[in-house]
């Protein structure tokens, strides 16, 4: 199947005056033509910068230390400023989590979507951007979509935003559409409105898709195969239903484990994960997830982090349990994410 995003040996690093921070480190991943890819991880985990990168939106600060990101078989990280405007928008759109503060408030939202198409396609006539503006809105359910056009956006409510955000996206019929936590600030009966419409429109455009949250159940309902990252790592990839079943790296069994479910026992309590990510400015020299694994094992501090191998089928797994690398007789910490001592 043709790849549209390739990702390799990813490398960012925020320069900062308190010091340099490794946002990402080292990640390889890539996203099939027509499909979802789910990416999760606790904030921090390096997942939304990851793909801040792939549209080099990383500020001053930030800079692509090494790696590649092959989007249809060109590096966008050797691209000039100005071929780089035209994939923006273009070939590769991105909607954001907080649409009220993506739109401009100053503007009708009509212009601000038909500044997506002029700002790719200045042949075409006002007229015919109207048209395609009218259109767009439709597609993404807005109702009374004639009179929504000169609307802005303080009138709208926070899904009718999320959905001219998503209008906006999809103007230029792009090839990839990264959706950074677009239901987080939602109620559920909104969010789950917003998953359906990125199925359906998935499935009339073909555009392959990159939804990026801390939520699993919203994986669950778009994504056919999910990425779990956590301390600029990718520690686990797999198809959504391997995913939930089988579980294989200890922070994926632990974020399951958190999940509530309406089928559980109502006495027994939740499973939370102990201890705080990482802090990314001295980034640990092993698994960055060493300190709160219940499995933790000597080589998890003492080795640079394990990489990520192949756990049969289209599964990968960066963890030491199931490394072939691995020594055989090394020792657990007993305890150690539980407050206990290193023996």
């Amino acid at each position: 199947m043709q790849h549209v995003l390739d990702i390799r040996s990813l490398h960012v690093t925020f320069h900062t005056g308190g010091g340099d921070i490794p946002a990402v480190r080292g990640v390889n991943l890539h996203v099939a033509k027509g499909e979802c890819l789910g990416v999760v991880g606790e904030s921090g985990s390096g997942k939304s910068v990851t793909f801040l990168s792939v549209l080099r939106l990383l500020g001053p600060t930030g800079k692509i230390e090494t790696g590649q990101v092959d989007f249809l078989g060109r590096d966008l990280t050797r691209m000039k400023p100005a071929q780089l405007r035209q994939v923006r928008g273009g070939r590769i759109a991105m909607v954001f989590q907080d649409p009220m503060s993506s739109l401009n408030p100053l503007l009708p939202v009509g212009d601000q979507v038909g500044e997506m198409l002029w700002a790719h396609d200045k042949r075409l006539s006002k007229a015919d951007r109207d048209a395609r503006v009218l259109e767009l809105l439709r597609m993404v359910r807005i109702p009374e979509a004639e009179k929504r056009l000169r609307g802005y956006p303080h009138e709208f409510s926070g899904g009718m935003r999320q959905r001219v955000m998503i209008a906006m996206a999809l103007a230029c019929k792009p090839d990839l559409l990264i959706a950074d936590e677009p239901t987080t600030a939602l109620d559920v009966s909104i969010q789950h409105q917003i998953l359906k419409l990125l199925r359906a429109l998935q499935a009339e455009m073909g555009t392959g898709i990159v939804f990026i949250t801390h939520d699993l159940g919203v994986i669950a309902q778009l994504c056919s195969r999910v990425i779990v990252m956590y301390g600029g790592l990718v520690m686990e990839e797999a198809p959504i239903a391997e995913l939930f079943a089988s579980p294989l790296h200890p922070y994926t069994q632990g974020l399951l484990a958190s999940i509530p479910s309406i089928r559980q026992d109502k006495a027994r309590r939740l499973c939370p994960i102990p201890g705080s990510p990482p802090d990314m400015s001295r980034p640990p020299a092993g698994c960055p997830f060493a300190p709160r694994c219940p499995h933790v094992r000597v080589i998890c501090t003492e080795r640079q982090a394990p990489c990520l191998v192949f756990s049969g089928g289209a599964r990968r797994c960066a963890c030491w349990l199931h490394s072939p690398d691995a020594p055989a007789d090394d020792n657990p910490f007993y305890g150690l994410a539980q407050g206990g001592e290193r023996p």
